[in-house]
């Protein structure tokens, strides 16, 4: 990437930034363009790679089958796919709920995957305006970020607080925090979880 004009979108800059510092590459070393989510830019030559979403199958078309791709978490960027995040008082309060929560969830994620194609008539049906040929391609890609071997062997949703804190520090190294760094156990409680690994496994 040193010397290269990279793509992104505006929202995306922290995670290129954070992929620049794991690899020890200094910012100043990349030109960085602000594209949107249009990828036609890389197909003109105006620059020399995108970021984006593997989800974005309909953005993703115009660069061709021949498209390499690169993510996040293979340059050491770990970041969860889909996380469900709650207020400390909502833990406190009404763990039993989201403990229900994440059961459903576990069954929905776990239907959809072994009933992609109804899955996808689903979405099109109530998201008229999407393309299902595109959808359903986004699927296969979001349901092996759902099910990666993790969650195979230990059940939808499984985390490993050691990313969480791994990407803590890093976002602290980044100056993303204005007060003090957060601890892990400040970011992340594994209870929910521990209190829905049985459904979660059958899941």
């Amino acid at each position: 990437m040193v010397g290269k004009k990279i793509g992104i979108q505006s929202t995306g800059i922290i995670l290129l930034k954070a992929l620049l510092a794991k690899n020890k590459i200094d910012e100043k070393a990349v030109t960085i363009v602000p594209i949107g989510a249009d990828m036609t830019p890389l197909m003109t030559g105006q620059v020399d790679a995108v970021t984006g979403w593997l989800t974005n199958t309909s953005a993703l078309k115009v660069l061709g089958a021949e498209r390499v791709d690169m993510a996040l978490w293979d340059t050491g960027v770990k970041l969860y796919a889909l996380p469900y995040y709650a207020t400390t008082k909502t833990l406190q309060a009404h763990g039993d709920v989201l403990a229900g929560f994440v059961r459903a969830s576990a069954k929905g994620w776990h239907w959809a995957d072994k009933n992609r194609d109804q899955a996808v008539d689903i979405l099109v049906k109530e998201y008229p305006n999407l393309d299902r040929a595109d959808e359903r391609v986004a699927a296969d890609v979001m349901l092996a970020y759902s099910f990666g071997d993790a969650a195979r062997a230990a059940g939808w949703g499984t985390m490993d607080p050691a990313i969480w804190q791994e990407q803590i520090a890093l976002y602290s190294d980044l100056g993303q925090f204005t007060a003090k760094t957060p601890k892990v156990d400040d970011v992340i409680t594994l209870d929910v979880l521990k209190a829905t690994q049985a459904a979660r496994l059958k899941a």
